[in-house]
C-alpha cells in the first residue's frame, strides 16, 4: 500500500518501525524484515482475543466513573449493543488476576454465570485438557446439569402434579389409562432411523387420548412425507404449525441445500376437535434452543406456546420423550399435571430436579 495518500494522523496502531496499522490496511514498508512481520503476527493476534476484554474493562470504568454518562459507549448506531453489554458482563466477573491468558474470551464467556470458585474449576480442567470452545461448553452444561440434581438429590418423581418414569415409551405408555390424556406434546429425534417411532407413538397416542385429544409432534422437514403417512393411520391429521427458530440455532440441511429457519409441528386429533381457534405460528426467541439439560432441548418460551394453546389449566399433559423436562417444566408453570417418559434415567432424574425446583417455588 502507498503510504503517501494516507494521513500520518490516521495511524491506529505502531506495529514496529516498519509496519503500522491504519483503520484500513496495514502499511508495510521495503524495509520491513522478517522477524518484523512475525512480530506484527504475534501482536495482531494478541489483540483480536484482547478486543473484548479491553471493551468490557472501559464500559465497568466508565459506568463507575461516570454514572450513567457511559451509556453514550452504547450508541446503537455505532456498534452492538447487545455485544457490547455482553462484554461489559463478562469482564465484571473476572478481576484481571483471574483471566486466563492461555484462555479465550469465549471460554470466560460460557462460565461467568458460575460462582468464582466454580469458574476457577472449569477453566483449570480447560487449560489442563486443552479445551476448545465447544468442549468448554458441553462441559459447562453437564456441570450445571450435575450441579441442579445435587441440590435436588431427594427429588422425587411422583406426585399429585406431575409423574416420571423411565423406560421403553410403548411400554409405559401401555400402563396409562385409556382416554386419560388432554393432549400428547412431545419432541421425538427426527433421523431416519427413528421414522417407524412416530408410526408407534400415533398407535399409542390414539387409545391413551381422550376424545378431541391432540398430539403435538414437533418433527424435521427431511422425512416429513413418510411420518405423515405412518401417523394418519391411527389419528385425523389436524393441521401443520410453523415453529420458527431464528438466528445461530437454525440448521443447514446441506444434502436439500436448504438454511431451515423453522420446524413442522404436526397437529393429530383424536375425533373431532371441539376447542379453540388455534394460530399456526410458534416462536422460539432467537439463538434461544436450550440445550443446558439435553443436548435435543427445545427452549422454554417455545413450548409455552405450545402448552398454552392446546391445553387448559388442570389438563393432563403426555411427553413420551421428555429429555431434560422442558414440557414439563412449562406444563407445571402454566398450572397443568404432567407425565414424562425417558429411555435414559440420567434424562429423568434431570426432569425430576427441575419439576421438584417449580415446585419449591
Amino acid at each position: 500500500m502507498n503510504n503517501s495518500i494516507i494521513p500520518i494522523n490516521d495511524v491506529v496502531l505502531v506495529l514496529s518501525d516498519n509496519v503500522r496499522a491504519y483503520k484500513t490496511g496495514l502499511i508495510i514498508t521495503n524495509g520491513a524484515t522478517f522477524e518484523e512481520c512475525q512480530d506484527a503476527d504475534e501482536k495482531l493476534n494478541k489483540i483480536e482475543g484482547s478486543v473484548q476484554w479491553w471493551r468490557g474493562d472501559l464500559l465497568n470504568f466508565a459506568e463507575q466513573k461516570y454514572g450513567q454518562m457511559y451509556s453514550q459507549f452504547l450508541d446503537e448506531d455505532k456498534r452492538n449493543y447487545s455485544t457490547l453489554r455482553i462484554q461489559k458482563w463478562v469482564a465484571s466477573k473476572f478481576e484481571l488476576l483471574r483471566r486466563r491468558n492461555n484462555l479465550s474470551w469465549s471460554h470466560h464467556y460460557e462460565v461467568a454465570d458460575l460462582e468464582p470458585e466454580e469458574q476457577d474449576e472449569l477453566l483449570d480442567r480447560a487449560e489442563d485438557e486443552g479445551w476448545n470452545r465447544n468442549k468448554m461448553r458441553k462441559q459447562v452444561r453437564l456441570f450445571k446439569q450435575h450441579k441442579l440434581i445435587a441440590a435436588n438429590v431427594e427429588a422425587t418423581r411422583e406426585n399429585e402434579r406431575y409423574s416420571l418414569m423411565v423406560g421403553d415409551f410403548m411400554d409405559e405408555m401401555e400402563q396409562l389409562d385409556s382416554e386419560s390424556i388432554a393432549a400428547i406434546i412431545t419432541d421425538p429425534p427426527y433421523e431416519e432411523k427413528y421414522i417407524p417411532l412416530y408410526e408407534d407413538l400415533a398407535k399409542m397416542a390414539a387409545r391413551v387420548l381422550k376424545p378431541g385429544g391432540s398430539l403435538i409432534v414437533m418433527t424435521g422437514q427431511y422425512h416429513l412425507p413418510q411420518v405423515l403417512e405412518r401417523m394418519i393411520l391411527y389419528l385425523d391429521y389436524q393441521w401443520t404449525l410453523a415453529y420458527l427458530t431464528p438466528g445461530g440455532q437454525s440448521p443447514q440441511i446441506w444434502a436439500r441445500k436448504v438454511n431451515t429457519f423453522w420446524k413442522p409441528v404436526l397437529w393429530f386429533v383424536k375425533g373431532r376437535y371441539e376447542g379453540n381457534w388455534i394460530g399456526d405460528v410458534c416462536t422460539s426467541p432467537t439463538n434461544m434452543n436450550d440445550k443446558r439439560f439435553h443436548e435435543w432441548g427445545q427452549s422454554e418460551e417455545g413450548m409455552a406456546e405450545l402448552v398454552e394453546r392446546f391445553t387448559l389449566p388442570g389438563d393432563l399433559i403426555l411427553d413420551p420423550f421428555c429429555g431434560g423436562g422442558t414440557t414439563g417444566v412449562v406444563a407445571l408453570q402454566l398450572g397443568r399435571r404432567f407425565i414424562g417418559i425417558d429411555e435414559k434415567e440420567a434424562a429423568i432424574e434431570m426432569t425430576a430436579a427441575r419439576l421438584c425446583n417449580i415446585i419449591k417455588e
